[in-house]
């Protein structure tokens, strides 16, 4: 489980969840400076490499283990 122990922890943090971002997470979140949210099928390379952090749901996790299965050299 992901604990929050400082608030300047949260600089530069992507977020990535499911198929569909809850309207509370992305409302919560607009209000963090630093911090954005992708639904799974947004993410590329160019915004993980941007942020320092990455927080990812197990939902977008599956989804991206199953796309880059399909062809190796996408790793």
């Amino acid at each position: 489980m992901l604990q929050v122990r400082t608030l300047h922890d949260w600089r530069k943090v992507l977020i990535v969840g499911g198929d569909v971002i809850p309207e509370n997470v992305t409302l919560a979140a607009r209000g963090l400076q630093g911090v954005a949210i992708l639904p799974q099928h947004e993410i590329n390379v160019f915004d993980i490499l941007k942020y320092e952090k990455l927080v990812i749901s197990t939902d977008a996790l599956d989804y991206l283990k199953i796309l880059f299965k399909d062809d190796p050299a996408n790793y």
